[in-house]
Order: C-alpha cells, then structure tokens, then sequence
C-alpha cells in the first residue's frame, strides 16, 4: 500500500483548473523571465507567471503564456516584469506580457506589458490574445506598459484572438513626460464578427498621441471599429490618427475618432471605414492646437472665428510649398481611401503625421497601401490591410477539352454467388476476370491451413502437430513468461539465501530449483526458460 499511494500522488489531474506559472525571479544585470501557464485538462488553463524585475540597468522578464484549456477558459498571460531604474540608458525597458492560452469555449486574454523604469525606457508590449474554435470569444489583448517617467514610448497593446466574435485590442501604454510618444492601439482579433481596435496611448508634455488600432476583419458579419487616437503631448505634440475599421460581409467597421491638440500641434485624422457591401463610417478628426495646428481629416467644423482665422492662414502658407515640393509645410498627410490600396500622403515638412496607407480591395489578393512619411515633429502613418482572395478553379489547358467529372459507381445490392475458392461480400462487386480459379485457396488467418505461430518455436506446420517430448510439451503450454519467481540468472544466490543445485548436470545443460518449485534450464547459448516442476 505504500507503494501504491506514493504512486498516486506523483500523478497529474486532468479534472480540475491548471495550475498557476511560476513567476520569473529578479535579474541581476539581465533579467528573470516568467514560467508558463499550467496544463488544463477540463477545467480552465492556469495564469502564465508574472516576468522578473530587472535589475539596475536590466529590462524587464516576458510573462508567461496562458496555460491551455481543453474545456474552458484559456489562461491569461502573464504581466511583464518592471524595467531597472537605469534600465532606458542601455535602451531597456518593461517585459512583454504573455500570450493567452487557447480555450475551447473562450480564449485567455493576453498579459499587459511592464512598465519601464524610472529614467527611461520603452514598455513592454501587451500579449496577444489566445485563440478559440469552439463559438465563443476570442481574448482581447493585453495592454501596452507604460513608458518611463521622463523618457520612453509607450508600449504597443497585444492583438485580439480568433473566435466566434474576435477579440478586442489593447490599448497602447501612456508615454513619458518629454520627447516621447504614446503606443499604438492592438488590431482586433478575425472572427465571425470583427474584434474592436484597441485606443492609442496618451503622450506627456512632449510628445505625440498614439494611433488606434485597426478593427478585425470579419468571415461573416460585420467588421471591427477601428480604435481611437489619444490626445497629444500638453506642450507640443500631435494627436494620433484614429484606427481604421475591418472589412465584413455585411458591412465594415467604422472608422475611430482622435482627440484634439493642446497648444501646439495638429488634429489627429480620422479612421478611414471598413470595406464591404456597406462601406462603414469614417470616423471624426481632431480640432488644432490653440497657438499652432492644422485640423486632421474629417475634423468637424469649429465655431471659434479666431480658429478659422488660424486655419485660413496655414491653408495660405501650405500652398506655394505644396505646389513646389507636393508637401505641406504644417499639417498631416491625408488617407488614402477605403479599398484603394494606394499610399497615404506624406506629412508636412515641420509637423505633421502621415496620412494612413488604404486597405486592398477585397477578393483582391492584393497589398494595403503604405504608409505617408512624417515630418520633422510627427508620426508615420499606418499601413492599409492586405485582402486575400478565394481559390479559384484553374481553367483546362490549352489542347484539351473540358470533360465532367465521371458518375461515382453505385454499390450494387445483390449478392454474388463466389466463385469455388472466392468469397463473396454483400454491397460489393469486383471488376471482370479478378475471380480466383478453382482450387486456389485464400490465406485467411485463424481458419486453418498452413500457418506459423509466433513465439520460440513454430507449433503447427501444415495442419500437423509435431511430437515433442512430454516436458517440453508442458513448457510450451506454460513458457517462461508465466513464472513469477523473478530468476535473475543468479545460479547461487535467490534474495540473500543460498539455493542448492538440483538435478543432473551434464555439458549443455544445468538445472537449479527456485523458491516458487519452479525448475530453471540454461543451455549452453545462453537460453533460459521455466518449467514448472511435475510431480
């Protein structure tokens, strides 16, 4: 019993929830990275560790993965760990989070990003959410860390997971304080419906919002909304352009809105729409900045007359310098229509983003445009969605001619008489001139015949019995494997205690007697086997 119930508790559940991953340990000058998510058999998938905090000038650890699920809920990826204090002056910064675990009804949502550390540093990026085909919801992605205090960009927020409706984005991680910019919202998860582009991340006081996320595309209805810019740097800084919407069949996604400038700086654009039968709504654009800015795209009308004034004057100055060298001096490049696949426009020359590249046209198989370039102070736009187009039948070959595809044969009903030697099959008919002449016998396993059975010797040959002698007759019926007397060819000792010879010795053969009257016989090639003694 003791055996057994040590046994018993070296074995794995597969019943219950998965357990959790180890969290990752603290780095010295590098960094801890974290364990995985636990194994889950019917339960929900354990949590993936929290990464390690890194050390002075080390980065943060990834968190680990979701643990799987093969009956509920995917596990949820573990956090990042911390950036060092010094970690952004050797360009370190917050772990990436986890990746969520795959569920069979929903997936596990991503892990966030760590945080940078207290100089600087970029944060970490939030992990993508895990997948799921069995209806439900993909898992929404993780948000982006936060970058340092004073120096560092904000993390990218994770993607959403595939599903029955796809996962949601992560937003992007807020910025430091000076000369950083906040992190780009995470794509919606693909799905039967669209997943929601995550928001961009804010900036500090200098610094430029981030752009949204773009929106799933969908296999079925609708397709995500694109995510939303956030508000540029308080000083000086643009606002980041709003997400383009996914493509559905129904109708695609809606454009995401931007916020507007502080006191310096350019509106962010609008999202563009999704594509599909029913293109969606592009999304509304940023207002300027109180001393300096251009509105972004689709910005709506201000009912401040020094704020028309203000933009009458920059539409003045822009134009000789966007006739002479096809960029604008302040603004940001404009976005390339919904299914175009053309380029976005590039920024102005002293502050602008670059307008959003278009997405392909569906069925196209086609490239999404790329991105406008920015300007000394701006952002690069966003590059357009690619589109995949469904398979195609190949057309015949020049010289031949286009035949249809032959009738499947249909079973026939009645049975067959077999022929002397065949045997017939009900719902079966072999082709013309297969039938075995007469006399011709088949091999048929277990029927009889000349066959051969495995083992050390072949018993019956040809439907006869060889004659064997009384006791090797015995050993045949019971061979050696049936002895449990566990003889390890030890012809003097048995479990400390000394085991007389037995029987006759001769030049290829010796005998011994085991505890449990069983006779032992070694030959002189090495051959064992067991016989149990006959009284």
């Amino acid at each position: 019993m003791g055996y057994r119930r040590r046994w018993r508790s070296r074995r794995r559940t597969v019943n219950g929830d998965g357990g959790n991953g180890g969290a990752g340990g603290a780095g010295g000058w590098l960094m801890g990275t974290g364990g995985a998510g636990g194994f889950s058999g019917a339960g929900d998938g354990g949590s993936g560790g929290a990464g390690g905090a890194g050390g002075l000038l080390g980065g943060g650890g990834a968190g680990g993965a979701g643990g799987f699920s093969n009956g509920g809920t995917g596990g949820v990826g573990g956090t990042g760990g911390a950036g060092g204090v010094l970690s952004g002056v050797v360009g370190a910064g917050g772990g990436h989070g986890g990746t969520g675990g795959y569920g069979a009804f929903d997936g596990g949502a991503g892990g966030v990003g760590g945080h940078a550390g207290l100089l600087g540093g970029p944060g970490g990026a939030g992990g993508d959410g895990g997948d799921t085909f069995g209806g439900g919801a993909g898992g929404a992605g993780g948000a982006g860390g936060d970058g340092g205090w004073a120096f560092g960009s904000g993390g990218t927020g994770g993607t959403g997971g595939y599903g029955g409706a796809g996962g949601a984005g992560g937003s992007g991680g807020d910025a430091g304080l000076l000369f950083s910019n906040g992190g780009a919202g995470g794509t919606g998860g693909f799905g039967d419906t669209g997943g929601e582009g995550g928001a961009g991340g804010g900036a500090g006081w200098l610094g430029n919002g981030g752009a949204g996320g773009t929106g799933g595309a969908a296999n079925i209805g609708s397709g995500g909304d694109g995510g939303g810019g956030d508000t540029g740097g308080t000083l000086l800084g643009n606002d980041g352009a709003g997400g383009a919407g996914g493509y559905g069949p129904t109708d695609g996604g809606a454009g995401g809105t931007c916020g507007n400038a502080v006191v310096v700086g350019n509106g962010g654009n609008g999202g563009i729409g999704g594509t599909g039968p029913t293109t969606g709504t592009n999304g509304a654009g940023g207002i300027g900045g109180l001393l300096l800015g251009l509105d972004g795209y689709n910005a709506t009308t201000s009912t401040s007359p020094i704020h028309v004034a203000q933009q009458q004057a920059l539409v003045a100055i822009n134009s000789p310098i966007q006739d002479l060298t096809g960029r604008p001096l302040i603004g940001n490049g404009t976005p390339a229509p919904a299914g175009s696949g053309a380029d976005g426009t590039p920024g102005g020359w002293l502050l602008g983003d670059g307008g959003a590249g278009g997405a392909a046209v569906a069925g196209s198989d086609g490239a999404g445009g790329s991105g406008g370039a920015a300007g000394l102070w701006g952002t690069g736009g966003t590059g357009g969605a690619a589109a995949r187009s469904p398979p195609v039948m190949a057309e015949p070959a020049a010289g031949y001619s286009e035949t249809a595809a032959p009738a499947a044969p249909t079973p026939s009903t009645e049975l067959r008489a077999a022929t002397a030697g065949t045997r017939a099959t009900a719902g079966c008919s072999g082709p013309a001139g297969t039938a075995a002449p007469a006399g011709q016998a088949w091999a048929i396993p277990g029927s009889g015949g000349r066959r051969e059975r495995r083992g050390r010797r072949a018993v019956v040959r040809a439907g006869r019995r060889r004659w064997r002698p009384r006791w090797r007759r015995r050993t045949r019926r019971k061979s050696f494997h049936t002895c449990r007397c566990r003889w390890r060819g030890d012809w003097r000792r048995r479990r400390g205690r000394r085991i007389a010879r037995w029987g006759r010795r001769s030049r290829w053969h010796r005998w011994i007697w085991c505890f449990r009257r069983h006779i032992h016989r070694r030959d002189g090639r090495g051959r064992r086997e067991c016989r149990i003694l006959v009284r």
